[in-house]
């Protein structure tokens, strides 16, 4: 896939957070799917260590399958944690 300039630099900034918002279809899912192996592969960041919220429950499920599928080996897909929706962190706040 070619991204834009605007992706890269969401794929390699490591430090901090960052915010994502695009048009559907844009390839936000993608960008951060990449992001975070980006973190794991290359700075050594640990999958417990990093937090992704999504706005659907379908990008919650297919990063989750991404990392599940190619990324993490068996014995570490316990570790990952993507944490779910927006709506699934207002709950517990309201």
């Amino acid at each position: 896939m070619n991204y834009s300039e605007a992706q890269l630099e969401i794929i390699n900034t490591i430090d901090g957070n960052i915010g994502v918002i695009a048009s559907a279809g844009s390839g936000k899912t993608t960008v951060l799917t990449k992001r975070i192996e980006n973190m794991v592969k290359n700075h050594s960041i640990a999958p417990q260590d990093i937090l992704a919220v999504t706005f659907s429950k379908k990008a919650k499920e297919n990063i989750y399958r991404h990392f599940t599928d190619t990324l993490l080996p068996l014995r570490h897909r316990s570790l990952l944690h993507v944490g779910g929706t927006v709506r699934y962190f207002q709950v517990p706040l309201v």
